[in-house]
């Protein structure tokens, strides 16, 4: 389908195709096929000039790398993505980016830049309205602050309830 397309279809198509195609192979958990059609999205993106397509791609692209265990790769794909939605003035991909990297923050060990970009993400969700956004920010903050203050080979009581919180955001 995308093949046919390449000589004839607009190239924001294009990118908004291959971002979506990139979407779906993530969730088949292909990261090799995701991350292929995530750059062509991205390169699709930079060739029209367009930053709100490049956004979109750096985002997912920061999913890929988060899920195969790229932490670095994936935070610097999600800053990427935060410049470009500050730059155009888009509120609801600048808090996906900001719950995004806290959370990468998280696994990192980065209590504070995790915390930062956390509680910036709880206010931009208050601005929007957006409750869900505003909720998943902060269990992702009390995840920050359980293992931040969890003593290494003393099981805490916490144990495993911080798993299934803060899955990140598709676009």
């Amino acid at each position: 389908m995308i093949g046919l397309a390449t000589e004839s279809a607009d190239r924001e198509e294009l990118s908004i195709l291959y971002n979506y195609r990139g979407v779906c192979f993530y969730r088949l958990s292909d990261y090799t096929k995701a991350q292929w059609d995530l750059f062509e999205s991205l390169r699709f993106a930079d060739e029209i000039d367009n930053d709100r397509r490049r956004a979109r791609a750096r985002i997912n692209l920061g999913l890929v790398q988060q899920e195969v265990g790229l932490l670095e790769e994936a935070a610097g794909h999600y800053r990427e993505a935060l410049k470009l939605a500050r730059k155009i003035g888009d509120d609801r991909t600048e808090l996906s980016c900001y719950l995004n990297i806290g959370y990468i923050y998280i696994e990192l060990k980065r209590w504070t830049d995790s915390r930062n970009a956390i509680e910036k993400g709880i206010k931009l969700a208050g601005k929007l309205g957006e409750e869900r956004e505003a909720l998943r920010g902060e269990l992702n903050l009390g995840v920050t602050l359980l293992r931040r203050q969890a003593i290494p080979g003393k099981p805490s009581k916490f144990q495993g309830c911080d798993r299934e919180i803060g899955k990140p955001r598709i676009y």
